[in-house]
C-alpha cells in the first residue's frame, strides 16, 4: 500500500486545548486509512499564519515531514476577536502589553474550565476589563488575507506537495469586535480563495462541513467542540480522498502510484 504523509499546520484546536476527546486531524487520518487503504502518517505542527516568518516555517515544516499533503486551517480569528492586551499595547507600548497579557493568562488559567467554559469570576473580570480599557483585534482583515496568501505562495514552490485549505466557522459571541464583520470576512475569504485557485489548491468551505451549527463550537464561540472535531475530521478526509482520485493528484503521489503499478485509491 502507498504511504501518504499529511501535515496539519495546526492551532489551539488541533492541539486539543479547548475540547476533550479526539481531535479532528486524528479523525481525518483514520478516515483516510479506511477510505483509501493507504498507510497514512499524520503530522501536526503549531502554526500562526500572521507571524512574519510563517511562509518560511510552512515550507520548512513540510520539508521536515516530507509531506505529500499540507492541510491549512483558515480562520478569521485574527481580525474578528478583540483582546484587552492588544489595546494596552497600542496605548502604552509593547512592554506594557506583554506584562498585561502575562497577567491575564495567569488569571485565565486559574479561572477557566476545560472546553472554554468561563467561571463566574472569569466572566466578571473580563467584562470589567473590556469596559474600562477596551479591546482591539490582533490584525486587520487585509493583513490576515495577505499573510495567508504569502504562505500559499511559499508552499507553491514545493512542486510535489499538495495543499488543502479548510475554512473554520465564523467567530461568535461577546468577544467579537468591529463593525460589518460579515463583509470583512467575505472579502478576506475571497482574497484567499483567489490565491488558492491560482495555485490550484482546493478550499473546503465551512458551509460544506460545519455550517452554522452551535453544537460544533465551544461556549466561547471560537473553538471546536467534540462534535465539531468529529464532523470536520470526517469532511476533510472525504475531501482529500476525493481529490486523490482526480487528475489533480500531486506529483509525488503519481510517482508512488507508478512505482506500485496502481492509481492511488
Amino acid at each position: 500500500m502507498p504511504a501518504v504523509k499529511v501535515l496539519v499546520l495546526g492551532n489551539s484546536d488541533t492541539a486539543g486545548l479547548f475540547s476533550a476527546g479526539e481531535r479532528w486531524p486524528s479523525v481525518m487520518a483514520a478516515g483516510l486509512r479506511v477510505r483509501s487503504g493507504d498507510d497514512v502518517t499524520l503530522f501536526e505542527r503549531g502554526f500562526w499564519a500572521l507571524d512574519a516568518t510563517a511562509p518560511a516555517k510552512a515550507v520548512e515544516r513540510a520539508q521536515e515531514c516530507d509531506a505529500d499533503v499540507v492541510v491549512l486551517p483558515l480562520g478569521s480569528f485574527a481580525f474578528t476577536v478583540g483582546f484587552v492586551w492588544v489595546r494596552v499595547r497600542r496605548l502604552f507600548g509593547e512592554r506594557a502589553g506583554r506584562r498585561f497579557r502575562a497577567a491575564e493568562r495567569g488569571f485565565d488559567d486559574r479561572t477557566r474550565q476545560r472546553g472554554g467554559v468561563r467561571t463566574w469570576t472569569n466572566g466578571i473580570a473580563r467584562r470589567a476589563a473590556r469596559r474600562l480599557i477596551g479591546v482591539e483585534a490582533l490584525h486587520t482583515a487585509r493583513e490576515t488575507a495577505e499573510a495567508y496568501v504569502a504562505v500559499l505562495r511559499a508552499l507553491s514552490r514545493l512542486e510535489a506537495v499538495d495543499v488543502m485549505l479548510v475554512e473554520y466557522p465564523a467567530e461568535r459571541g461577546p468577544g467579537v469586535v468591529g463593525g460589518d464583520i460579515a463583509n470583512r470576512r467575505r472579502e478576506f475569504m475571497a482574497a484567499v480563495r483567489t490565491a488558492a485557485d491560482a495555485h490550484r489548491y482546493p478550499l473546503l468551505p465551512c458551509a460544506d462541513t460545519l455550517g452554522e451549527g452551535n453544537e460544533f463550537v465551544t461556549p466561547d464561540g471560537y473553538h471546536l467542540s467534540s462534535a465539531g472535531h468529529a464532523r470536520l475530521g470526517t469532511a476533510v478526509a472525504e475531501a482529500i480522498h476525493a481529490r486523490a482520485t482526480t487528475d489533480t493528484v500531486p506529483a509525488r503521489a503519481r510517482d508512488r502510484a507508478a512505482d506500485t503499478g496502481a492509481l492511488p485509491a
